[in-house]
């Protein structure tokens, strides 16, 4: 599945890269409110600003995005129709993160210093521990909410639902594709956050719904296996079957750098 997420990654940003790149130009600075925090900007002003610059547009870059993955050629006005049609549950969504996030910092701070850290030091660090574990579920599932939200377009109780079954279906790949992301933000440091300014909240957005596209390709799977099982679908019974199964499977992915290299070929 990691395969099958950087060639849906890799493929979506490099076929869309100059778009992205402007995308992502014109968002980050709409993100002057939260980053003017770390230079003294009044946090709750600057939160309540970002609850309009960050969500909405962040929202419209996802349901461009959402073309991109769908190896479909998507044209800058798709990002305006996104930031129409999900603006209000984009300020939701992003609302609901965050405040979520937040309590849940702070509440670990009270846990873990002051009077209740030295009169009961374990139980504080118990507390502590599960608002933190909650902490890193909350960021788990929003890898899945906004692409889900975008390419569903559904209610938020199964919205919520959902993006639940996608991360415990597969922690391990949510986690891996976390760690993806770290990966993009260690280069955005060690480009003094330039990068921040050209390609990351495109990339991550891109690899966000690229995870969501290779769970439910995933599910598709496991769903033609159970028709395929009910129908009685004989199993191969050669290595020459097994291998004609494989090939069919790999149908989709079919570029290759040579691609890159030899452009004038294709």
């Amino acid at each position: 599945m990691i395969g099958t997420l950087w060639y849906k990654f890799f493929w979506g940003s490099y076929d869309n890269l100059g778009k992205l790149v402007l995308l992502n130009l014109i968002i980050s600075i709409l993100f002057a409110p939260l980053i003017l925090i770390f230079f003294g900007f009044p946090p709750l002003i600057g939160y309540l600003l970002s609850l309009i610059t960050v969500p909405i547009p962040i929202a419209g870059l996802f349901y461009f995005v959402s073309k991109v993955t769908e190896e479909t050629d998507p044209i800058l006005k798709d990002f305006f129709i996104g930031l129409k049609k999900f603006a209000l549950k984009g300020v939701l969504l992003y609302l609901f993160h965050t405040l979520i996030l937040i309590i849940l910092f702070y509440n670990a701070k009270f846990y873990l210093g002051g009077k209740l850290f030295s009169q009961s030091g374990f139980i504080s660090m118990i507390l502590a521990g599960i608002c933190i574990w909650a902490g890193f579920y909350s960021i788990m599932l929003a890898i899945y909410t906004v692409p889900i939200l975008v390419n569903q377009n559904i209610s938020f109780k199964k919205l919520f639902i959902r993006a639940n079954i996608m991360f415990l279906s597969k922690p391990f790949f949510a986690i891996a594709v976390l760690l993806n992301l770290l990966f993009l933000s260690l280069i955005v440091y060690f480009t003094k956050f330039v990068g921040f300014f050209i390609f990351f909240i495109s990339f991550s957005t891109v690899m966000m719904n690229s995870a969501y596209q290779t769970v439910m390709e995933y599910y598709e799977e496991l769903e033609a296996a159970e028709k395929a099982k009910k129908e009685g679908v004989e199993k191969p019974k050669s290595w020459k079957e097994i291998k004609e199964q494989e090939v069919a499977k790999k149908k989709k992915r079919h570029r290759s750098l040579r691609e890159i290299l030899k452009p004038w070929e294709y």
